[in-house]
């Protein structure tokens, strides 16, 4: 761990936590069965291909 003065060693990059990002997908599919709506329909309100919504999830 690096540490300066005065700086909260938290504040650098070397000292930061990595961490996973989450996927797109995840959370439109989670709201798609939050909402009951299909795939399909939100691709359509969308204006999108079912096929090019399905590929993001």
């Amino acid at each position: 761990m690096i540490t300066l003065k005065g700086i909260d060693p938290r504040m650098i990059a070397n000292n930061l936590t990595p961490y996973e990002p989450t996927h797109p997908g995840e959370i439109l599919k989670e709201e798609i069965e939050s909402r009951g709506i299909s795939q399909r329909k939100l691709a359509a309100q969308m204006g999108v291909a079912y096929s090019v919504l399905n590929e993001v999830l």
